[in-house]
């Protein structure tokens, strides 16, 4: 996946979340299981607290 095209778009911090976002759900696809889990309680507290500031 790649970022870019934006353009005149009034919400791309939104769109960069959700490609952010995106990136690591397929990085995590493709990792050893127990690394999975890790990353996916990390990305859990992360996308609460960007949910909580946001």
């Amino acid at each position: 996946l790649t970022g870019g095209g934006y353009g005149g778009d009034t919400n791309v911090t939104g769109d960069i979340k959700n490609i952010g976002t995106q990136n690591i759900n397929m990085n995590i696809y493709v990792q050893d299981k127990e690394m999975a889990k890790e990353i996916i309680k990390n990305v859990d507290e992360q996308a609460t607290a960007s949910a909580e500031a946001g």
